[in-house]
């Protein structure tokens, strides 16, 4: 059960990240993104420096 739960929590991670870097290409502004997916604008701007 362990390794399920890991693995939905990563899906979920995976999902909110492509969510974020669909905005950000849609020139969502990086502190609406941030606080719409729950993340930090520091996460949103290492997606972005990727």
């Amino acid at each position: 059960m362990k390794g399920l739960a890991q693995g939905l929590a990563q899906g979920a991670r995976q999902a909110r990240e492509e969510d974020a870097r669909n905005l950000v290409a849609n020139n969502v502004p990086v502190e609406v993104i941030a606080k719409s997916l729950n993340m930090t604008v520091e996460e949103i701007n290492q997606l972005i420096a990727k």
